[in-house]
């Protein structure tokens, strides 16, 4: 099974922002579970059933870019914090914990709520129904915006689409992450460097081993694109896009 790379100590690292993976990247996995319904259908007299969503990664990513433009750390809180006795919490803050209450509500507007988050939300119904020769051409557009705000010293959320299909058990396997910076390897390769919400940031882990995104090699029509840690299975997408993104103020509890 194909594994990302390392990384060679000797390659340019490019442009890095104010974005630092030591502070402001959360040391817990996206691992969030959504009641999105539960009750009986149909109602009253039909069977009661549950419907869950995994994953706040447009959450995480937004409130990791929260905290850098509020100055502050993230919590240093890891899995083994929430985990319990009966292990029914995934190792993640339990809604009604201010840092969990906090990140759902940036899941909503990275692409549910206000006219930014709405616009994202359509970029990706549109993006995940176009053929990907399409996305190729708007992906490319999409990178020379994210090179420019990194060269800025601006790090963005990158929207990653993998599918092709308006199902919306599909759609959610679409993806956020946070673009804060870029290097080239001596092959000239540009590998843009990612807090992504499934790793959670390893203090232990080598400072070249940052999770990236890169064009993939060889004839790759179907998914172009891929990204993860360097020894881990990579995850494909179709394109992506830099997402609308609006810095709002931490709650007190975690200034």
């Amino acid at each position: 099974m194909e594994r990302i790379p390392e990384s060679p100590a000797s390659a340019d690292l490019g442009r890095l922002t104010g974005f630092d993976p030591r502070r402001h990247a959360f040391r817990f996995p996206n691992r969030f579970v959504d009641v999105l319904f539960s009750g009986r259908l149909p109602p009253v007299v039909g069977r009661k059933v549950t419907w869950t969503g995994r994953g706040r990664c447009g959450g995480m990513a937004f409130s990791a870019l929260d905290h850098l433009h509020a100055e502050a750390e993230v919590p240093p809180s890891t899995s083994e914090d929430f985990r319990t006795a009966d292990e029914t919490c995934p190792g993640v803050p339990p809604d009604g914990h201010p840092l969990a209450d906090h990140i759902r509500a940036r899941q909503r507007h990275s692409m549910l709520s206000g006219w930014h988050g709405a616009l994202n939300g359509l970029r990706y119904l549109t993006w995940s129904a176009m053929p990907t020769g399409w996305l190729i051409r708007l992906t490319r557009r999409e990178v020379r915006r994210a090179l420019a705000s990194l060269d800025d010293g601006v790090p963005v959320v990158l929207g990653l689409v993998s599918v092709h299909s308006l199902r919306p058990s599909a759609l959610g396997r679409n993806h956020q992450a946070v673009c804060h910076g870029y290097r080239r390897s001596p092959a000239g390769e540009l590998e843009l460097l990612l807090y992504d919400p499934n790793h959670p940031y390893d203090p232990g882990a080598p400072a070249h081993s940052a999770v990236v995104l890169r064009q993939r090699e060889g004839d790759a029509p179907s998914s172009p694109y891929q990204s993860g840690a360097p020894g881990s299975v990579p995850r494909r997408w179709r394109g992506f896009f830099v997402a609308r993104y609006r810095p709002r103020p931490l709650p007190p509890a975690l200034r």
